[in-house]
């Protein structure tokens, strides 16, 4: 499987599988977790690397609370 394969795959779900459709839900509790330990840890103007960040929610809502320097990988 090459890597257009696996895009078309991953694009191409639907539901409640598809990439949309989980960042409708936008931050949750896990989102609010973060933010504070990053507040809580972090000095400031920290660069964040999410791993496994799926469609990037929880990057999202770090970069709402001011957070500029986020990137995330799946």
């Amino acid at each position: 499987m090459d890597s257009n394969d696996v895009h078309r795959r991953w694009t191409g779900r639907s539901g409640a599988y598809s990439p949309e459709y989980y960042a409708y839900y936008g931050p949750n509790e896990t989102s609010e977790m973060l933010a504070d330990a990053i507040d809580r840890f972090a000095g400031s103007d920290p660069s964040i690397l999410e791993l496994g960040c799926s469609s990037g929610r929880h990057l999202a809502h770090l970069f709402e609370e001011g957070y500029e320097d986020v990137s995330g990988v799946e």
